[in-house]
């Protein structure tokens, strides 16, 4: 059994769950696009606060 509080995630967990590379979700950070839990030099990620940080770039395509 994990010793975190459920519901976070390492950045390796956040990328894995995401499917990009571990850099990609540390560039997300740097630009401010999701949400971090920072505890000391520690940092970690709540998937439900990332996905809603995230939806407000999902882009749609309808018909061409």
């Amino acid at each position: 059994m994990s010793s975190q509080p459920e519901g976070l995630m390492t950045t390796a967990e956040l990328a894995k769950q995401l499917s990009v590379s571990p850099r990609h979700v540390s560039n997300l950070v740097n630009r401010k696009v999701i949400p971090r839990i920072k505890i000391g030099k520690t940092v970690r990620f709540q998937l439900s606060s990332v996905l809603k940080a995230l939806a407000k770039y999902e882009e749609h395509e309808y018909g061409r």
